[in-house]
This record gives structure tokens, sequence and C-alpha cells, in this order.
């Protein structure tokens, strides 16, 4: 009898040992787990978030660009957009409103419901096309430079779900004349874009020329510092053309990017990385990697080089990535603001610090 209670006890000890291994192996195997932790700019011996009178360290390793949530809707290319014809559209002022200032005009509205997209132009007195640019739907105010007598004609799409603009309905258009002054350019200035865009893998800058008197984009007009892909293939060379537009660029729950600008399939011209959609929540880590191989092939610049690009630079501006110009002299980002190390030292509305202010 005891031999019979000695063994059913043996073969119950066993049968436990069997399931904790069971039970062990299962947490411990990567496929069963539910999450990743949230990616994090602190240095690794950092226990806290740096306080204002912190002073953030630098680190060796470059920050991984996240990869992009994807597009909820197909958006054109500039060269996919249909030849605008103001007689082929039933026009209306809409809520469109300008105002000009000096030779820049700023262009208001309300935001269309069901609306992916809209492409906003300017056209000269001879009703062509000088300026567009495609924007996300949440945008409502833009600002056009250089501005001519004419009119401004706002377009509003809803994506309907396939590649391409074919399947693509024209929910509203919106027109308004721009008042003849006397201060505008008329339509005998060269219709050509106003900048050109070179990108310089080598030196790490983003360089932007305007034209000279014979129609050559010669005149530096600003340089600015930039990372670029890890690897050669990142970032491919080639010239490409500005498209979409956006305040901020959605890289995960946690991690957003201001004033990007695309120029080819999903590659963007783009600001420094955010922990949210506020100025002063900086990555730091992404902004330090900015003049190295750091980004999953965007060009990742500061915030007045991005906020450049995305207010100065329309739709069809020409983006010339190279190995190396001659044309292109490097350029070195200004080093984080001791006293404010969660804001871009470039945005104009960072705070101002004691040593600024000496």
């Amino acid at each position: 009898m005891k031999s019979r209670k000695s063994l059913i006890l043996k073969i119950l000890l066993a049968l436990v040992v069997i399931v904790a291994i069971i039970v062990l192996a299962t947490i411990n195997n990567p496929a069963n787990r539910t999450g990743s932790p949230e990616p994090t700019d602190e240095p690794a011996a950092a226990s806290a978030v740096p306080t204002e009178t912190q002073t953030p360290q630098p680190t060796q390793t470059s920050e991984q660009t996240p990869i992009a949530t994807p597009e909820p809707a197909y958006i054109p290319e500039p060269n996919e957009l249909a030849e605008v014809k103001l007689g082929d559209l039933t026009l209306q002022n809409g809520t469109l409103e300008y105002n000009i200032s000096y030779d820049s005009l700023t262009a208001d509205w309300d935001i269309v419901e069901s609306a992916d997209y809209n492409v906003l132009y300017a056209l000269d007195e001879n009703d062509v096309v000088y300026f567009k640019d495609i924007l996300w739907p949440d945008i409502d105010s833009w600002s056009i430079s250089n501005i001519r007598r004419g009119s401004i004609l706002l377009l509003s799409f809803e994506d309907m779900g396939e590649d391409g603009i074919a399947d693509d309905v024209l929910l509203s258009s919106q027109y308004q004349k721009v008042v003849s002054m006397d201060a505008l350019a008329s339509d005998n200035t060269p219709l050509q874009n106003k900048y050109y865009i070179i990108v310089d893998k080598e030196d790490y800058t983003m360089a932007v020329f305007t034209y000279d008197e014979n129609g050559q984009y010669t005149k530096l007009v600003a340089a600015f510092p930039c990372a670029v892909g890890r690897s050669a293939r990142m970032t491919a060379l080639g010239v490409f053309e500005i498209s979409s537009k956006g305040p901020w660029k959605r890289w995960n729950s946690s991690q957003y990017s201001p004033y990007y600008t695309k120029y080819t399939s999903g590659v963007y011209i783009h600001g420094p990385i955010y922990r949210s959609k506020k100025f002063d929540t900086l990555l730091y880590k992404s902004y330090n990697s900015i003049g190295s191989s750091a980004t999953s092939g965007c060009i990742r610049t500061t915030v007045e080089a991005a906020k450049f690009v995305y207010f100065e630079c329309p739709a069809g501006t020409v983006i010339e990535v190279v190995l190396s110009s001659d044309l292109v002299d490097h350029i070195e980002k200004i080093a984080i603001d001791e006293e404010y190390p969660r804001w871009d030292p470039t945005d104009p509305e960072k705070p101002v610090s004691e040593t600024e202010m000496e």
C-alpha cells in the first residue's frame, strides 16, 4: 500500500515539473510577447527625463528613423494632376479668402468634409498656372510668395481607394480673383520654379538655389545641415519633384516629425523627431544625428530648413540628390540649447535662454 502511494506521489511530482517547464517556455518565447518597449532617446545611463537644468549627453549611436504608418489615401504626384481648365469647372467662392502683404498672399479656407487632399493653384492673368501645391486635408491656410495678378483656385478631392486619380471625386472648386494691384507682378516674369534644391550626401547639406538673369539656378539662397540614409541605397541619387505636404508626419504612436514634404514614394524631407505634436518634446538624438548617415532614407533636417521647404517650395520644385557637388559646402548644425534640450535650436518659437540674452 505504501509503495502504491509513493508511486502516485512520484507521478504527481513529475506532472508538476512538466507543467512548470511548459509555462516557463511559453513565457520566454519571443513569439508570445505582445509588444516591444517604446522607443526612447535617453542615454542608457539616464534614469529620468532631463529637466530644464540638465544637459543631454550626445550619443555616438545614430537613431533609427521609425517606419511611417501607411498613408490613408492615394495622394497624386504633380505630374499626375490634370491640366486646369477653368471653363470645365463649376467655380464658386466658397470659404476661400486671401490677404496680401507686399508680394505674398495668404489663402484661408474651411476644411472640406470627406476630402482626402487639396490642390491649391495660382494662375496669372492669362489663366496659366504658375504655382501649385498638393496639401493634406487638415491644412486650411497656405502662403504663396511672389504672387501675381490673376486668381487662386482650390480643388478638393476624395480618393475612392484606387491608385491613380481616375477614381478621385472632385468635391469643390473654390475660386477667387486676385485684385489687380500695382505692387503685384504681371505675367511677363519667367514661368519657372523659383527654387532648385541640391542635397549633397557627402557634405550632409541641403542647398537651395534660385535662378539668375539667364534662368539658370546659380544663386545660392540658403544651405541647411541634414541627415541621409544609413546606407548608400537608402537615400537614392537622382532628380525628383516635390509633391504632397503635411504639418506632422506620424511614424508611430509616440513619434512625429514636423513640416514633411514628399519628393518620391515613401521618402520625405522633414524636421527632427518629437514625442508628440508639440515643439517642446524633441527627441534630441534625432536632432544630434543631423549631419550623419542616420535615417531610413528620408532627408531629416532642422525645423528651420523643413519649414522653409514646406512653405516656400511648391509642388513641382526640383530636388536633386547627388553624392557630391562643387556648388555645395558643408554646413554645421547649431548645438542644442542646454537650457532647452527638448527644443530644436533653430525653431523660432523656442524660448530665449539666459545665454542668448547676454
